[in-house]
């Protein structure tokens, strides 16, 4: 796992963490798909003129970590803002819907987590387990700092998650909006996303 401060990306809309209500304490979007390397082999320019906000936010952060080159097929992304009371019980990152029909548990090569919006957030960390610990939902209420990795909300705060198999989550928020955007790093087109 790698952590990094003070990492800009861009300045992002006020409608960049656009969502929808899934709750009196959160907004998240939709899981998308981006078929990065489709969209790598154009050029930079004409890359600019077609991408969305959030693929141009994808590039990047890819071309400022030296990932560009590497052989990633797509990204899965989603963004949410998480509030007062909300988190995310531990887990692990997987293709979803090959799980769900087969149960077979493949996961991303890696996960990068960015929180490009300013704000005064209080609890909400991101924290990592090992799973020889325990992964039922609530587990890390009884977890000691030396059996996982707690890491605040940081305003331009990175965090590479790899290998992407690691039981994670997010503790409840106590103050302020958390607002994360997640990218799913994979070798291979995931399931959910193969009829697309």
């Amino acid at each position: 796992m790698v952590l990094i401060d003070n990492f800009k990306v861009m300045d992002i809309s006020d409608n960049f963490f656009d969502a929808h209500s899934i709750g009196d304490d959160a907004t998240h979007s939709m899981f998308c798909w981006w078929d990065f390397k489709e969209h790598y082999s154009n050029s930079e320019r004409m890359m600019k003129e077609t991408m969305s906000e959030k693929e141009i936010y994808m590039t990047t952060v890819m071309s400022k970590l030296g990932l560009l080159a590497k052989d990633f097929v797509g990204i899965e992304y989603w963004w949410s803002t998480r509030k007062v009371g909300g988190g995310l019980a531990v887990h692990q990152d997987k293709d979803e819907m090959l799980y769900e029909r087969e149960k077979i548990m493949v996961h991303p090569l890696m996960s990068i987590v960015t929180f490009p919006k300013e704000a005064l957030v209080e609890g909400g960390d991101h924290f990592f387990v090992d799973e020889k610990f325990g992964t039922k939902e609530m587990d890390f209420q009884n977890f000691t700092e030396s059996m996982y990795q707690r890491i605040s909300y940081k305003h331009n705060r990175l965090i590479i998650v790899s290998p992407g198999n690691l039981f994670h989550g997010v503790l409840p928020i106590e103050r302020g909006e958390r607002s994360a955007f997640v990218m799913n790093l994979w070798d291979r087109k995931v399931e959910s996303w193969q009829q697309q």
